[in-house]
């Protein structure tokens, strides 16, 4: 999904560049919060199944 934006994005940069890079500064902090949850619930689920 974010490729799609992002590649959508890079068609309007010539119109708004600075929106876009608003947005894509700010999809990609989304992303990292993302996959810093992904890595939390998955050090969880390997320490539970330790136990």
């Amino acid at each position: 999904v974010i490729d799609v934006i992002a590649s959508k994005c890079v068609q309007l940069e010539v119109i708004s560049s600075a929106s876009c890079r608003d947005l894509s500064s700010r999809l990609q902090s989304i992303y990292l919060l993302l996959a810093v949850r992904n890595l939390n619930l998955n050090d969880r689920q390997t320490k539970e199944n330790k136990w």
